[in-house]
């Protein structure tokens, strides 16, 4: 299995302004610390729940970190889908 955790792309998204306040915020937010420290899939309503959050609102109007995401998410999924040896 791959690990996403560990991805080096991922220290892209941590050098983005504005991130480390908002992982504050989240982690002093009891419901969203609930949600993110349960270790259970994440639920419509947990997604709900996280999405409402003022902290994560912010984040995402942040036009510069939208683009990081998109550009790790894409290199993980693409060393993802190279990684996991499927027999086509």
């Amino acid at each position: 299995m791959y690990a996403v955790t560990s991805h080096p792309a991922l220290a892209e998204l941590f050098e983005q302004p504005g991130l480390e306040e908002t992982l504050r915020q989240l982690g002093a937010d009891p419901r969203i610390n609930d949600v993110l420290s349960s270790g259970e899939p994440i639920t419509g309503e947990k997604l709900a729940a996280l999405m409402e959050s003022p902290a994560i609102l912010r984040l995402f109007d942040n036009r510069e970190f939208v683009q990081t995401l998109k550009q790790v998410l894409h290199e993980v999924e693409s060393e993802a889908l190279l990684s996991a040896n499927l027999d086509w």
